[in-house]
């Protein structure tokens, strides 16, 4: 199974998905901003900085996922990183939150095969 498919199967039955949302949109707006190396770098010191290193870490390293809040999310990302994914994927900023506390695991955990970051140049957004 493809990270897309991944990510998009960690969306089905969300409700915080908008009615008609393109799925494939939301991954790519996040492959795009975290997808590579300089966006993951980012997102793991913002995770850092708002003390929320050990669910980041739980993403990297190879056991379990843990879960992480919309609260917790927009504390680690920032107002305007959450903007700009809503922008990118075409959603309301309301809900913005909300799927990337849904795809920011998977994405991280996928990026991250057996707890390392090298991989991370071989991942590209799709088209």
């Amino acid at each position: 199974m493809s990270l897309f498919d991944d990510i998009k199967n960690s969306l089905k039955g969300q409700s915080s998905v908008p009615t008609g949302t393109n799925q494939s949109s939301l991954v790519n707006a996040a492959m795009g901003m975290f997808g590579h190396q300089q966006g993951f770098s980012g997102l793991a010191q913002g995770f850092e900085s708002a003390g929320l290193s050990h669910i980041f870490g739980s993403w990297v390293g190879t056991g379990p996922n843990q879960a992480v809040s919309a609260q917790e999310v927009e504390s680690a990302v920032g107002q305007e990183r959450i903007e700009e994914f809503a922008s990118r994927a075409g959603i309301p900023a309301s809900v913005a939150p909300q799927l990337l506390a849904t795809v920011l695991p998977t994405l991280v955990d996928k990026l991250t095969p057996d707890g390392r970051t090298s991989s991370l140049g071989q991942f590209r957004q799709a088209g």
